[in-house]
């Protein structure tokens, strides 16, 4: 009897658990799940602009999820390390086991540059926050970026030390990749139609500490100005290094310096440091969506966010409004993008052409008593 009376109870608990779960099955079956893979460099040299990216990304993705509750947007992270072997290695697993809707990633150009053949093949939509060399435009009609070619940047500075120099001996000093190799090469090759002499141009390595030989031979150049696209980790090094063994000249930077980080590190050495926004990213920015975007993210990091997280928070907005406004499939994403005019994300109004390429408005900017400000 007793023997009975417990099987009764666990076959009464089994019904119970059933009838549960087919009481909670609804909750993610009217749900339609959305995949987004991210390969970034989580890891090693790079990685202080992928975990910034994550954070951008993230915030979006939290957003949307507790906005609205026919799709559920998911996230699968790849660490690249910011190789571009690795990157292909994690993104082939990702497209094989995963299949994303669409991917993000890379930061460094090269890494990007070595994942475009795989989405096109996949006919995958791939959108980068920060591939920016040349080389990449036109690659492939599923592959797109919020960060404008080298190509506007480079002339746009150009121009603006040949206005503010006129007939100026210049160095460049550049990061020794393709980002870095990008910029110096369009400024280059710019430089004599606006009236530039290039004295001397120099890469480094992004992981070096010490500038000071290379700043030792800049100084005996006596440039009257310097041209220095690169980072800013390594850009506030070079800075302060600079300013120490007496190297005083203007120095013009790139979008990527402008980050709280550089100020920081540079201190006093970043006053005048004067570099532009082509990514269109300003924090000071009334527009709603820049107001909210910075708002969220201070609540939701306890942090001001920096140029690589508006971008990649930018990059998720873009599929996430592909899916909900066109459809969930890699042409709907790709018409989206093609089709909408005037695009305003937390890093600027966005317009993009056949080639993948963004187009914006660049402004020069300086650091003027600890602070990031527009050249009036």
């Amino acid at each position: 009897m007793l023997k009975k009376k417990s099987v009764m109870i666990v076959m009464i608990a089994i019904v119970a658990i059933g009838a549960l779960i087919l009481f909670k099955q609804p909750e993610d079956t009217n749900q339609n799940v959305i995949k987004i893979g991210v390969v970034l460099p989580l890891t090693g040299n790079v990685a202080s602009y992928g975990n910034d990216a994550k954070d951008g990304i993230d915030l979006a993705v939290d957003l949307i999820n507790n906005k609205q509750t026919k799709h559920k947007f998911i996230v699968e992270y790849h660490d690249s390390k910011g190789e571009a072997q690795t990157a292909v290695t994690v993104l082939n697993h990702l497209l094989s086991i995963s299949k994303p809707n669409a991917v993000i990633g890379e930061i460094t150009s090269s890494a990007t540059a070595s994942m475009i053949p795989i989405i096109d093949r996949n006919k995958t939509i791939l959108i980068s926050p920060t591939a920016s060399a040349p080389h990449l435009s036109q690659k492939s009609p599923y592959f797109f970026r919020v960060y404008p070619s080298d190509i506007e940047e480079g002339y746009f500075m150009a121009k603006t030390v040949a206005q503010r120099h006129p007939n100026a001996n210049v160095c460049i000093v550049y990061a020794n990749n393709d980002f870095g190799v990008g910029l110096k090469n369009v400024f280059e090759n710019y430089a004599e139609t606006v009236g530039i002499n290039i004295l001397q141009s120099f890469g480094y390595s992004t992981d070096n500490m010490d500038f000071r030989a290379m700043l030792t031979t800049i100084r005996s150049r006596n440039p009257d100005a310097i041209y220095m696209p690169g980072y800013h980790k390594d850009g506030a090094l070079i800075l302060r290094q600079m300013r120490e063994i007496g190297i005083n000249v203007p120095v013009y930077g790139s979008t990527t310096h402008e980050d709280p980080q550089l100020i920081e590190s540079a201190g006093i050495a970043s006053e005048g440091f004067m570099y532009p926004v082509s990514t269109g990213f300003n924090a000071e920015s009334d527009d709603f969506v820049v107001t909210s975007f910075i708002n969220n993210f201070v609540s939701k990091y306890d942090k001001a966010p920096g140029l690589v997280a508006a971008l990649a928070y930018d990059c998720a907005q873009l599929i996430i409004e592909g899916v909900l406004t066109k459809g969930v499939s890699a042409d709907n994403i790709k018409q989206y993008i093609l089709t909408t005019k005037d695009i305003q994300g937390a890093a600027g109004m966005m317009n993009f052409d056949l080639k993948g390429d963004v187009h914006k408005p660049i402004i020069l900017r300086t650091i003027k008593n600890g602070k990031f400000q527009e050249v009036l």
